[in-house]
């Protein structure tokens, strides 16, 4: 489920999309206390950029997100690597709301 924070135009019953920047998605092996704003799946890949790194996580729908985090710690905040189970979350503010 998703809330977003923000108002959007339209009307009551109509098709949208929600979309999402990887930099803006959290990950943590820890379910989110709030009812909205996550997903759950696995790590299937990890991809280091230097500056950042990118990790895939599979949902148990079949689809596949991208999120990212900063590289400014020697210790990667998350400490996810492949395989694991994790989850990913987001503010209500982050999600852009695309109308059809």
């Amino acid at each position: 489920l998703h809330y977003v924070g923000h108002g959007i135009s339209g009307h009551a019953g109509m098709a949208v999309g929600v979309a999402l920047r990887p930099e803006k998605i959290m990950l943590s092996k820890d379910k989110p206390k709030g009812e909205y704003n996550w997903c759950e799946g696995e790590v299937i890949e990890i991809v280091y950029f230097g500056a950042h790194t990118t990790y895939h996580l599979k949902l148990d729908s079949g689809k596949v997100i991208k999120a990212q985090e900063l590289n400014n710690t020697r210790d990667l905040s998350c400490g996810l690597t492949w395989g694991d189970r994790a989850y990913a979350n987001w503010n209500d503010l982050a999600m852009v709301v695309l109308t059809h």
